[in-house]
């Protein structure tokens, strides 16, 4: 059984800045220009979280815990300034706002329940996993206590699986999602890294969310260099694929993909050289360098 008690007061930025030191930008065609809204919103945010775990084996163990939390957001617009920017105010920024808003001072109180399971097997020849799979199921409910404090249900998914071909190829496959009409902040950000890969950094958000990525990781080289370092170099075939909406808003449900292919290098960090095409750009193929490792 463990605990842990929050109090604390941030801007979201804090938290979302990349190694490039970029933040999170609108979609195309506005991706040279970073998110208002988003990079602006300061939070303020007071809870509590007791949980425990019961272990069926080395492979298996179910989660229980409950987490009483308050938050409030500080925009960088009123409803004045909405008004009057009308429609000039990119969709995005729109879209957080009234999600900011309309979960400004709920006070919640959350029971979870989440089951999880792991067997992946890891390998120095493939710069990670090499077989197995793992889930983490996690369902959360929170009681409607007052008008400030509303009911809501949550439900989160993250699995994985890895199939062996070789001693130092395989087939990895990703899903993940979110689905939840919690009025207090909890949402998701896609884009950029190693999620729908060569998109603006973060630029597809919702509390709707799903994810899936598919990649075959197979070896490309295996040299010393000057004779004495190792250097490896492997290569990714990959496909992602997003659907992401906020609950409660009149914006449609964003349908995103890319797929493309890629060279990791392990030299003292992680290097990635990505060509992907997109949704957005489904005659090019565009370059991005990132570095951090697979899922």
């Amino acid at each position: 059984m463990a605990a842990n008690f929050n109090h604390s007061q941030y801007p979201f930025y804090y938290f979302l800045s990349d190694f490039k030191g970029q933040y999170p930008r609108y979609p195309v065609p506005d991706n040279n220009y970073n998110q208002f809204i988003l990079n602006n919103t300061w939070i303020k945010e007071t809870s509590a979280t007791l949980y425990t775990e019961y272990p069926f084996n080395k492979w298996n163990r179910v989660e229980f815990g409950v987490r009483p939390r308050k938050r409030t957001y500080f925009l960088p617009l009123t409803d004045a300034d909405v008004s009057f920017l009308g429609d000039s105010i990119p969709g995005l920024d729109r879209q957080f706002y009234d999600f900011f808003k309309g979960s400004n001072g709920q006070t919640n109180v959350g029971f979870t329940t989440a089951f999880v399971h792991d067997t992946v097997l890891y390998s120095n020849s493939t710069f990670g996993p090499l077989h197995g799979n793992a889930l983490r199921a996690q369902v959360e409910y929170g009681l409607g206590l007052n008008k400030y404090s509303s009911a809501y249900r949550t439900a989160q998914v993250d699995a994985r699986k890895y199939i062996r071909l070789s001693d130092s190829s395989l087939f990895a496959v990703r899903f993940a999602g979110l689905n939840s009409n919690r009025p207090n902040g909890d949402f998701v950000l896609l884009g950029g890294s190693d999620t729908l890969r060569n998109y603006p950094y973060f630029s597809v958000a919702g509390n709707q969310v799903g994810y899936g990525s598919a990649e075959l990781r197979f070896p490309v080289a295996d040299v010393a260099l000057l004779s004495a370092i190792p250097f490896k170099i492997r290569g990714t075939l990959f496909g992602d694929y997003a659907l992401a909406k906020f609950s409660k808003d009149l914006f449609p449900t964003r349908h995103e993909w890319s797929y493309g292919f890629g060279l990791q290098v392990n030299l003292f960090l992680p290097m990635n050289f990505e060509w992907a095409k997109t949704k957005f750009a489904p005659d090019k193929w565009n370059f991005n360098f990132r570095i951090g490792y697979n899922f």
